[in-house]
Protein backbone atom coordinates (compact mmCIF):
# COMPACT_ATOMS: atom_id res chain seq x y z
CA UNK A 1 0.00 0.00 0.00
CA UNK A 2 1.52 3.76 -0.94
CA UNK A 3 0.22 6.53 0.77
CA UNK A 4 1.70 9.98 0.92
CA UNK A 5 3.94 9.16 3.37
CA UNK A 6 4.96 6.02 3.21
CA UNK A 7 5.13 2.78 1.82
CA UNK A 8 3.44 -0.20 3.18
CA UNK A 9 3.86 -3.94 2.18
CA UNK A 10 2.94 -7.26 3.28
CA UNK A 11 6.16 -10.06 2.56
CA UNK A 12 4.64 -12.96 4.54
CA UNK A 13 1.11 -13.56 4.81
CA UNK A 14 -0.11 -15.39 7.88
CA UNK A 15 -0.01 -19.31 8.06
CA UNK A 16 -3.04 -20.02 8.57
CA UNK A 17 -6.66 -18.37 9.27
CA UNK A 18 -8.16 -17.49 12.75
CA UNK A 19 -10.77 -20.02 11.52
CA UNK A 20 -11.05 -23.64 10.31
CA UNK A 21 -12.38 -25.25 7.58
CA UNK A 22 -13.84 -27.85 9.96
CA UNK A 23 -15.20 -24.81 12.44
CA UNK A 24 -17.35 -23.09 9.69
CA UNK A 25 -18.68 -26.69 8.75
CA UNK A 26 -19.85 -27.50 11.84
CA UNK A 27 -21.40 -24.42 11.90
CA UNK A 28 -23.49 -24.68 8.79
CA UNK A 29 -23.77 -28.45 9.29
CA UNK A 30 -22.26 -29.73 6.14
CA UNK A 31 -20.91 -32.98 6.20
CA UNK A 32 -19.73 -33.04 2.36
CA UNK A 33 -16.53 -31.62 0.34
CA UNK A 34 -18.33 -30.25 -2.68
CA UNK A 35 -18.45 -26.95 -1.17
CA UNK A 36 -14.63 -26.89 0.73
CA UNK A 37 -13.22 -24.57 -1.97
CA UNK A 38 -15.94 -22.26 -1.71
CA UNK A 39 -16.05 -22.26 1.89
CA UNK A 40 -11.94 -21.84 2.22
CA UNK A 41 -12.50 -18.68 -0.06
CA UNK A 42 -15.22 -17.10 2.12
CA UNK A 43 -13.17 -17.98 5.45
CA UNK A 44 -10.74 -15.91 3.36
CA UNK A 45 -12.63 -13.24 2.63
CA UNK A 46 -14.16 -12.61 5.77
CA UNK A 47 -11.00 -12.61 7.75
CA UNK A 48 -9.95 -9.27 5.32
CA UNK A 49 -12.94 -8.06 6.39
CA UNK A 50 -12.57 -8.63 10.21
CA UNK A 51 -9.39 -7.37 9.51
CA UNK A 52 -10.24 -4.04 7.94
CA UNK A 53 -12.98 -3.38 10.49
CA UNK A 54 -10.42 -3.31 13.08
CA UNK A 55 -7.65 -2.55 11.91
CA UNK A 56 -5.45 -5.17 13.28
CA UNK A 57 -3.33 -7.88 12.23
CA UNK A 58 -4.97 -11.73 13.76
CA UNK A 59 -2.70 -14.50 13.15
CA UNK A 60 1.38 -13.91 12.59
CA UNK A 61 2.35 -11.97 9.27
CA UNK A 62 5.44 -9.78 8.58
CA UNK A 63 5.44 -6.17 6.59
CA UNK A 64 7.31 -3.57 5.74
CA UNK A 65 7.36 0.26 6.32
CA UNK A 66 9.32 2.10 4.71
CA UNK A 67 9.31 6.27 5.51
CA UNK A 68 11.40 9.41 3.87
CA UNK A 69 12.56 10.57 7.30
CA UNK A 70 13.00 8.91 10.81
CA UNK A 71 11.62 10.59 14.04
CA UNK A 72 12.50 9.72 17.32
CA UNK A 73 9.27 7.90 17.46
CA UNK A 74 8.21 6.04 14.50
CA UNK A 75 4.69 4.75 14.33
CA UNK A 76 4.13 1.38 12.99
CA UNK A 77 0.58 1.99 11.34
CA UNK A 78 -0.44 -2.44 11.82
CA UNK A 79 -0.75 -3.66 14.96
CA UNK A 80 0.02 -5.60 17.54
CA UNK A 81 3.35 -5.98 16.97
CA UNK A 82 5.47 -8.74 17.95
CA UNK A 83 8.88 -7.84 16.92
CA UNK A 84 11.19 -5.73 14.90
CA UNK A 85 13.13 -8.35 11.94
CA UNK A 86 15.29 -5.85 10.22
CA UNK A 87 15.64 -2.01 9.78
CA UNK A 88 17.54 -0.30 6.33
CA UNK A 89 18.31 2.70 5.14
CA UNK A 90 19.85 4.47 2.44
CA UNK A 91 22.82 6.87 3.26
CA UNK A 92 23.60 10.15 2.18
CA UNK A 93 25.20 8.77 -0.81
CA UNK A 94 22.24 6.57 -1.62
CA UNK A 95 23.49 3.21 -0.52
CA UNK A 96 21.94 0.44 1.41
CA UNK A 97 23.00 -0.10 5.24
CA UNK A 98 21.91 -2.49 7.83
CA UNK A 99 21.28 -0.51 11.40
CA UNK A 100 21.46 -3.09 14.42
CA UNK A 101 17.66 -3.67 15.66
CA UNK A 102 18.53 -4.31 18.89
CA UNK A 103 19.35 -0.55 19.06
CA UNK A 104 16.13 -0.37 19.18
CA UNK A 105 12.75 -0.40 21.29
CA UNK A 106 9.17 -1.83 19.84
CA UNK A 107 6.03 -0.61 22.13
CA UNK A 108 3.11 -2.33 21.36
CA UNK A 109 -0.14 -2.80 22.62
CA UNK A 110 -3.55 -4.29 21.08
CA UNK A 111 -4.53 -0.85 19.09
CA UNK A 112 -0.92 1.36 18.58
CA UNK A 113 2.82 -0.06 18.20
CA UNK A 114 5.86 2.25 17.16
CA UNK A 115 9.81 1.91 17.96
CA UNK A 116 12.20 4.04 19.61
CA UNK A 117 15.82 4.47 19.78
CA UNK A 118 17.44 3.18 22.70
CA UNK A 119 19.93 5.73 24.78
CA UNK A 120 22.95 6.32 22.63
CA UNK A 121 21.33 5.29 19.66
CA UNK A 122 20.70 8.06 17.10
CA UNK A 123 18.83 7.67 13.52
CA UNK A 124 21.46 8.76 10.50
CA UNK A 125 21.44 10.76 7.81
CA UNK A 126 19.10 9.40 5.18
CA UNK A 127 19.06 10.13 1.26
CA UNK A 128 16.00 12.36 0.14
CA UNK A 129 13.52 9.24 -1.30
CA UNK A 130 10.26 7.58 -0.03
CA UNK A 131 11.37 4.61 1.23
CA UNK A 132 15.27 6.20 2.59
CA UNK A 133 13.79 3.97 5.77
CA UNK A 134 12.61 0.38 6.33
CA UNK A 135 11.45 -1.13 9.09
CA UNK A 136 10.34 -5.11 8.51
CA UNK A 137 8.35 -6.53 11.78
CA UNK A 138 5.78 -8.67 12.88
CA UNK A 139 2.43 -8.38 13.42
CA UNK A 140 -0.64 -10.27 14.50
CA UNK A 141 -2.13 -11.44 18.11
CA UNK A 142 0.07 -14.55 17.07
CA UNK A 143 -0.50 -18.18 17.15
CA UNK A 144 -4.23 -18.77 16.35
CA UNK A 145 -5.25 -19.71 19.43
CA UNK A 146 -4.15 -16.10 20.84
CA UNK A 147 -6.67 -14.48 18.08
CA UNK A 148 -9.46 -12.90 20.47
CA UNK A 149 -12.67 -15.46 20.56
CA UNK A 150 -14.97 -12.47 19.28
CA UNK A 151 -13.20 -12.39 16.55
CA UNK A 152 -13.42 -15.81 15.38
CA UNK A 153 -16.86 -15.66 16.31
CA UNK A 154 -16.93 -12.58 13.89
CA UNK A 155 -15.61 -14.11 11.15
CA UNK A 156 -17.85 -17.91 11.51
CA UNK A 157 -20.90 -15.52 11.51
CA UNK A 158 -19.85 -13.33 8.59
CA UNK A 159 -19.01 -16.77 6.37
CA UNK A 160 -22.33 -18.18 7.68
CA UNK A 161 -24.46 -15.29 6.59
CA UNK A 162 -22.36 -15.28 2.97
CA UNK A 163 -22.61 -18.72 2.29
CA UNK A 164 -26.69 -18.45 3.13
CA UNK A 165 -27.17 -15.16 1.13
CA UNK A 166 -25.08 -15.70 -1.92
CA UNK A 167 -26.62 -12.58 -3.99
CA UNK A 168 -25.74 -8.76 -2.99
CA UNK A 169 -29.81 -8.29 -2.39
CA UNK A 170 -32.38 -10.98 -1.89
CA UNK A 171 -35.53 -10.91 -3.60
CA UNK A 172 -39.06 -10.19 -1.76
CA UNK A 173 -37.58 -8.97 1.38
CA UNK A 174 -35.79 -6.08 2.82
CA UNK A 175 -32.54 -5.80 2.29
CA UNK A 176 -29.88 -5.69 5.59
CA UNK A 177 -26.20 -5.47 5.90
CA UNK A 178 -24.11 -8.12 7.77
CA UNK A 179 -25.82 -8.89 10.96
CA UNK A 180 -25.81 -6.71 13.69
CA UNK A 181 -23.85 -9.26 15.99
CA UNK A 182 -20.51 -9.17 13.86
CA UNK A 183 -20.60 -5.42 14.44
CA UNK A 184 -21.15 -5.85 18.00
CA UNK A 185 -18.25 -9.11 18.15
CA UNK A 186 -15.82 -6.96 16.10
CA UNK A 187 -16.23 -3.22 17.98
CA UNK A 188 -14.70 -3.78 21.33
CA UNK A 189 -11.59 -4.97 19.03
CA UNK A 190 -11.64 -1.58 16.68
CA UNK A 191 -8.78 0.50 17.03
CA UNK A 192 -9.66 3.28 19.15
CA UNK A 193 -12.39 2.36 20.63
CA UNK A 194 -13.89 2.96 24.71
CA UNK A 195 -15.47 0.59 26.79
Amino acid sequence: MTTGDYLLNQTAAPSETPVTLDEVKADLKIEQTAEDEMLTDLILAATEYAASVVGKSFVTQTWTLSIRCATNRIHLPVFPAISIESITYFDGDNASQTLDKNDFYLYSGEDWAYIEAKAGTEWPALFDRLDALTIEFVAGFGAVEKVPETIKRAIRLTVAHWYRNRSPTIAGTTVSKVPMSVDTLLSIHRVGWVG
